[in-house]
């Protein structure tokens, strides 16, 4: 599913939801695939299903953090295969989710939480580069200690690169976030998700991840 809402936030806001995210988690979604645009945006089509991408055009199409940067016009939505979630054991946490906020939440059978988050930031200085603005997003969040990019696949091929920090909730439940703060367009795309052990979280993030990919509108 294209998620197809998001809100307008400041940095601030959106470093603390990546924070607090876990407290009262919730949900997102159908059972079928879905986009989700900034909050003025209305609803389109499904997405057409395309040919595989070859090697070179995967390449050419890749968000990496070295490489161009989208513009100011530019849209990026997360695209959630809700359908093959849930065959893992996720599902969709309506009460949890406010689509008008830019966010949802799913959950899984083993107990673990995803919180998706996609939002427009006010306050991001679009001078600067992606992995600065990301970085800085995470520090503000209070997440220490060492970052990692993590890339996840875009829809239609090619790959996103994200930063990952990982931390403890307040359950003392371990929990990673995985974020990336497109400058220009001053969108921040996250996903927060915690785990009753770490096992379960490597195990969980390893699905979402091959399930959740990026849509450039």
């Amino acid at each position: 599913m294209t998620l197809r809402r998001s809100t307008i936030a400041t940095a601030a806001a959106v470093a603390l939801g990546l924070v607090l995210g876990t407290a009262g988690c919730a949900g997102a979604g159908t059972a079928a695939q879905t986009r989700a645009p900034l909050a003025s945006a209305t609803p389109t089509a499904e997405p057409t299903p395309t040919a595989e991408p070859t090697e070179a055009a995967a390449s050419a199409s890749d968000l990496l953090f070295d490489g161009a940067q989208p513009d100011a016009s530019a849209q990026p939505v997360w695209s959630i295969e809700l359908s093959t979630l849930q065959r893992s054991g996720w599902s969709l946490d309506g009460s949890g989710s406010d689509p008008a906020s830019g966010v949802w939440t799913y959950r899984n059978t083993d107990g673990s939480v995803a919180i998706v988050r996609q939002q427009q930031v006010t306050d991001v200085d679009p001078s600067q580069s992606d992995r600065e603005a990301t970085s800085r997003m995470l520090s503000a969040s209070g997440y220490s200690g060492e970052f990692h990019e993590q890339r996840l696949p875009r829809a239609g091929g090619g790959e996103t690169a994200f930063v990952s920090a990982a931390a403890t909730d307040s359950d003392g439940e371990p929990s990673v976030v995985v974020v990336r703060v497109f400058a220009k367009p001053r969108i921040a795309l996250s996903v927060l998700m915690s785990a009753v052990d770490p096992d379960h979280l490597h195990d969980d993030i390893s699905v979402f991840a091959e399930n959740a990919s990026v849509v450039l509108e």
